[in-house]
């Protein structure tokens, strides 16, 4: 989940760095194991077709393309991605 930091209500520093949360509770399980959290949040990325958030680290679904790997949440993403990929490209964040 993306939280907008313009208006997102909570927020703490750590190390140097403002952390953004949707709520509470996602602030409070960061505050109590920072590095956990941000190492889980590391593992995190963006699925390039419905822009989910997907462990790259236990997905089973990937596809290789000029030599870059891309994550998927389910077979139908990967296969919609490995039908058109250049239309895809560029539209993660």
């Amino acid at each position: 989940m993306e939280v907008d930091e313009k208006t997102a209500k909570f927020t703490t520093e750590y190390k140097g760095t403002t952390y953004y949360f949707c709520s509470p509770l996602c602030k409070r399980a960061f505050a109590e194991d920072p590095e956990t959290f941000l190492q889980k949040a590391r593992a995190q990325v963006v699925d390039p077709i419905c822009k989910m958030n997907v462990d790259k680290q236990t997905t089973k679904f990937t596809s290789h393309y000029h030599g870059a790997t891309y994550y998927f949440c389910s077979v139908l993403c990967q296969r919609t991605f490995d039908e058109h990929p250049e239309s895809f490209l560029g539209k993660t964040t």
